[in-house]
This record gives C-alpha cells, sequence and structure tokens, in this order.
C-alpha cells in the first residue's frame, strides 16, 4: 500500500444510506398492513389459542351462572323481596353481558385486539355486578365461590393474551400513527378538491355574470340611452329655470290674494284663489291660455286696484313690482314662458318614458358588479386557504416519511400528491 492510500479508502466503519423508495398513499397502506402482520404473525397462534380457551372459560361461567339462576330462596328470608330482586338482577345482568363476547371473525392484530378490548369491558362489567350484588355470596356461597375462581381464571387468560398483543406495542403504535396522518392526507385532499371545485363555480359564475354585463353595456349603446339621458338634464335644466321665473313673478301675488280672499264673500272668488294659492302656474294657465279668463283676470284687476290704492301691501316697492307681475299675466306676456314650460314637460315625459329601462338596467348593473365582487372574495379566501392545506400536507407528508423509516428497512419518499390549485 502506498504512503497516501489509505486518504482514498473508503472506511468500513462509513455510514451506510438507507435506500430511499418512491412509494403512493395506497401501496404505502399495504406495505404497513403486512409489515404488521409479519411482525404479529408469530404471536397469532398463542393468540389464537389463548383466545380460544377464554371463550370455553366464558362457557363455564354461564354455567355456573345458569346454575345460580336454578337456585331456590326461603321465603321466610328477612328482605326476601330485596334478595330476590338482587337474584334476579345478577344473572339477568351477567348472562346478557357474557352474551356480548364473540370469537374474532378472523385472526388478524385488529380482530384480536378488538377481542381483547370487548373482552376487557365485559369481565370489568360483570366483576361490577358481582360487588353490587355481593349478597349472594352468603346465600350461595359454593357457587359463587365458584363464580369468583373462574372468574379470575378467565381474567388471567384476557391478561396474557393482553401481553402477547402488546408485545409489539411499540411498532404497532408507530404503524397507527402514520395509518392516521394518511387519513388526515385523504381528508385534507377531499376538502382541498371540493374547494376546487367551489373556486371553479365561482369563476364560472364571474364569466356569466360579466357576459350579463356585457349584453347590458350593448343594449344601453344600441338605445341611446346616454344620449338621452344628457337630453333629460338638460329639458330638466331648462323647466327648473322656467319654474324659478314663473315663480319670481307668481308667487309674491300669493299674500296679497290670501288677505282678498279673507275679505271675499264671492264663493267663486274665494275657490279661484284657492287654486292659484295650491298651483298658481296651472290656474293662471289655463285661466288666461286656454279656459275663460275673465273670472281671473277679475281677480288680478282686483287685487291691482288694492295695490294702486296702497291697500293689502303696506312697501311701495313691493306694490309696484306685484303690479307688474299682474300686467303680464293680464296682457298675456307670461303665457310664452308657459307654453314653452308646457312643452319642456311634455318632452321630459317622452324622455322618461324612452329611458325608462335605464333604472332597471342601471340596478341590474350594480347587483351583477356585487355579485362578481362577492365570488372574487370567495375565490381569494380559498387561495389562501389552499395555501394553508399544501402546507398542511407537506407538514404531514413529512412526518409520514420520518415516522416511516423508523419502521421499515428503507426510506419512503410519497408520490403521486397530486398538486391541488
Amino acid at each position: 500500500m502506498g504512503v497516501f492510500d489509505f486518504l482514498f479508502k473508503k472506511k468500513d466503519s462509513q455510514v451506510k444510506f438507507k435506500e430511499v423508495r418512491e412509494i403512493d398513499i395506497d401501496t404505502l397502506k399495504e406495505i404497513l398492513t403486512e409489515h404488521k402482520e409479519i411482525m404479529l404473525k408469530e404471536i397469532y397462534p398463542e393468540a389464537e389459542h389463548l383466545s380460544k380457551q377464554i371463550m370455553k372459560e366464558i362457557d363455564k361461567i354461564k354455567i355456573i351462572v345458569e346454575g345460580i339462576a336454578g337456585k331456590r330462596l326461603d321465603n321466610k328470608l328477612i328482605g326476601y323481596q330485596f334478595v330476590v330482586r338482587m337474584h334476579k338482577n345478577f344473572v339477568k345482568e351477567v348472562s346478557n353481558t357474557l352474551k356480548e363476547l364473540k370469537f374474532p371473525d378472523k385472526i388478524d392484530y385488529d380482530s384480536l385486539f378488538e377481542f381483547y378490548t370487548k373482552l376487557m369491558l365485559i369481565l370489568k362489567k360483570v366483576t361490577k355486578v358481582a360487588s353490587s350484588n355481593r349478597y349472594l355470596y352468603h346465600l350461595f356461597d359454593q357457587e359463587m365461590q365458584t363464580f369468583s375462581n373462574q372468574m379470575k381464571e378467565t381474567i388471567k387468560l384476557a391478561e396474557n393474551l393482553g401481553e402477547k398483543l402488546n408485545s409489539n406495542k411499540e411498532q404497532i403504535n408507530k404503524i397507527g400513527e402514520i395509518s392516521n396522518l394518511l387519513n388526515e392526507i385523504h381528508k385534507t385532499r377531499s376538502i382541498m378538491v371540493h374547494d376546487k371545485k367551489t373556486k371553479e363555480d365561482a369563476e364560472m359564475e364571474i364569466n356569466d355574470l360579466k357576459r350579463e354585463l356585457s349584453e347590458i353595456e350593448i343594449k344601453i349603446k344600441r338605445e341611446k340611452f346616454d344620449e338621452k339621458k344628457r337630453e333629460l338634464e338638460e329639458i330638466d335644466f331648462e323647466i327648473g329655470n322656467l319654474k324659478a321665473e314663473l315663480a319670481n313673478c307668481l308667487y309674491p301675488l300669493e299674500r296679497p290674494l290670501r288677505k282678498m280672499q279673507k275679505l271675499s264673500l264671492d264663493k267663486t272668488e274665494i275657490r279661484i284663489i284657492n287654486e292659484y294659492l295650491e298651483d298658481p302656474i296651472n290656474t293662471v294657465f289655463k285661466g288666461i291660455g286656454e279656459g275663460d279668463s275673465s273670472k281671473l283676470k277679475n281677480i288680478l284687476n282686483e287685487l291691482k286696484n288694492n295695490l294702486l290704492n296702497g291697500e293689502l301691501i303696506s312697501k311701495e316697492k313691493a306694490r309696484e313690482k306685484i303690479i307688474r307681475n299682474i300686467n303680464r299675466i293680464i296682457n298675456g306676456s307670461l303665457l310664452d314662458d308657459m307654453r314653452k314650460l308646457k312643452e319642456l314637460r311634455k318632452r321630459e315625459e317622452e324622455h322618461k318614458n324612452g329611458i325608462k329601462d335605464l333604472f332597471t338596467l342601471n340596478q341590474m348593473t350594480a347587483e351583477i358588479n356585487q355579485k362578481i365582487k362577492q365570488a372574487n372574495e370567495k375565490i381569494n379566501k380559498l387561495k389562501e386557504k389552499g395555501e394553508e392545506l399544501k402546507e398542511e400536507m407537506k407538514k404531514i407528508v413529512d412526518e409520514i416519511q420520518n415516522k416511516a423509516k423508523i419502521i421499515l428497512p428503507y426510506e419512503i419518499k410519497l408520490i403521486d400528491i397530486i398538486e391541488i390549485d
């Protein structure tokens, strides 16, 4: 060997790494089941033998109980009725409880452990029943003593079975832990699949809603709703200006007309003044522009004369302004504005009818946008939840792989853990 050969020679004590195998979840379940059965196979013959012995001992206890059931009680006993009830209760409770135990359907760890667990519960319950009815030991000393001895024998066999089943308890528990983690993966994946479907449904809903919005926008453009809406706004603006101008002319007459009304005894005059006070524009338009103007003109001339005489209104400037307004009404110069107002109102109504569907369409648009917002919020929450579940899944997979390498003679890498977006 050369001087430096030792530097390049592999040492026998060098750590050997375990083989790594790629395994899917279902295969791992099968391997764990097989591994568990291999570990426990050597205990099955004795465990089966103990189980059969236990069933025989249970049958012996049943026979003893049947014998106790056939015993007659002396009716002269103190507390006879109480003792009878105790006797019947013991027989009934113990018999029914023992009937619950069944021999395992097959000889494997899970079946045997289930049998053992059930057996221990039954023995505990029977012991409690015997303790609750311990007075029977004074009445049937021999039979009850035989019963106790048989119970002790059965309990001893049960403990032996438990020791046998628990001989590889640590390994079995580790396999059980891995099995539980595999179930967690299945549960988590089911949630992720469900959430993915929910997210896809929400995305489809958004697409459908956007199509609806597009159709509404096309209809609004086709019907020229925006143009009609602007025209309506312009008409409303003109109407507002005209109404303000007419109000500035007509409303100042209300105060002196009320004073006239209080002094008037003419019912027709009072009625016409009332109509004016309620709606001066329509009253003047109907009275001067369309209808018989004489009655309204007479009232306005009378009002004008009162004002000229310095009556009804004390301030001269106010009287002069009202007189000018009365002249505009009587000579008809105000009617042009009224006719224009009437024409504008007609056009306003036509435009309102033309865009009456716009309000409904706007309302539908708002509702659709709200639904889109809610669907997007749902999608974002599902995405956040999905990321959390992915992290949880990774932790579970790591834990399974770490636990598995303790049990198996090789390391595993779980595959086919499909990523769900």
